[in-house]
């Protein structure tokens, strides 16, 4: 049986990569006897609350592998961002105090939105980003205009990853329709790396942004390195509390919403 494709290119996935890099597990948190859950749930207004996956494996987060790229890929032109990202990340995992220039984050920000590409594909049929985006990104590092990536100190030392993705609709009908091998058009990214939280939204909804419905105070858009602002402030750091309130973001939104459930769209 012929393994699906690279998700960046047409080649067979065969090559496992790592979310946070070996490079990086000596300079994030460990603990005695390591566990993690990797799930999935699923929420629906008649079946209810679905949750599938691992929960309790034995091993330290950190080293969890998505198989979604080919050795192509990995070894090439995702290698060579990553060692490019290398110099400037390492500070801020660290918790150091760092001037980053404007190509530093740029490349930062374009190696973010490579893992999160990455990452919607952990899990089967929950990937928001289409093809023809993660194509670009190979060819020319361009980040989809739709992604907002942001990156703060963290006061606490952390390694965890949450994703929310939906399928969601301002009007009656969606519009535009999904690309193919698409089933989501928002979602909400959040990471640790040690002493670095790093938050992503992306929404492909016309006339839409997440951050003008929900105001977060001194995060949104102090704390954005894509698209740059003219103003940042990344020397204070957010708490345990301040970063699980960011990441649930677009949930608390939708939330607040008059929302009509509708199984053309799928939720």
């Amino acid at each position: 049986k012929r393994a699906p494709p690279c998700i960046f290119c047409d080649q067979p996935r065969g090559s496992k990569e790592h979310f946070w890099p070996e490079w990086m597990h000596p300079l994030l948190p460990t603990v005695p006897e390591p566990r993690y859950d990797r799930y999935v749930i699923d929420v629906h207004p008649v079946t209810g609350t679905q949750k599938s996956g691992r929960t309790a494996s034995q091993g330290g987060v950190q080293t969890i592998q998505i198989r979604a790229v080919c050795g192509g890929c990995n070894n090439g032109w995702m290698n060579r961002l990553e060692d490019a990202a290398r110099p400037a990340l390492t500070p801020l995992i660290k918790g150091e105090a760092v001037t980053l220039q404007p190509e530093q984050v740029a490349t930062v920000a374009r190696w973010i939105a490579m893992k999160c590409m990455v990452s919607e594909h952990a899990a089967p049929n929950k990937a928001m980003t289409p093809r023809e985006d993660r194509r670009e990104m190979k060819r020319s590092l361009t980040i989809p205009a739709y992604y907002r990536i942001y990156l703060s100190p963290y006061s606490g030392k952390d390694v965890a990853y949450r994703r929310n993705s939906h399928l969601f609709s301002l009007t009656p009908e969606l519009r535009p329709p999904l690309p193919v091998g698409v089933t989501k058009n928002m979602q909400t990214i959040s990471f640790f790396m040690g002493r670095a939280f790093v938050h992503v939204n992306a929404a492909r909804i016309d006339n839409f942004d997440l951050e003008s419905r929900v105001q977060i105070p001194g995060y949104y858009p102090e704390a954005r390195i894509w698209p740059p602002v003219p103003v940042r402030d990344l020397r204070r750091p957010i708490d345990q509390q301040g970063a699980a309130l960011v990441a649930n973001t677009l949930q608390h939104y939708l939330d607040a919403c008059d929302i009509r459930w509708d199984d053309r769209l799928g939720g």
